[in-house]
């Protein structure tokens, strides 16, 4: 049955998983893990391997899925 509840609605729009570009930062081959680095500075430990290090990676939930192309970036705040 579906909900009239608009904040209901609003919540099931929103995504579910958080993701993260990165760069990684080192590889650690026997754990299978990266330590990257996202935009704002913090670091993050994350699964994935066969990757190199400067990589531009997306993260998501603590997993790495797919390399990014290097393209210049630039983050707004309203």
């Amino acid at each position: 049955m579906a909900s009239n509840n608009p904040w209901v609605r609003f919540k099931k729009l929103l995504p579910t998983v958080s993701r993260y570009r990165a760069t990684i930062i080192s590889i650690d081959s026997v754990r299978g893990t990266c330590l990257v680095e996202l935009n704002g500075g913090e670091h993050l430990r994350v699964t994935g391997s066969g990757y190199q290090s400067g990589q531009i990676v997306m993260v998501e939930d603590n997993k790495i899925v797919s390399t990014l192309p290097s393209l210049p970036f630039a983050r707004v705040e309203v």
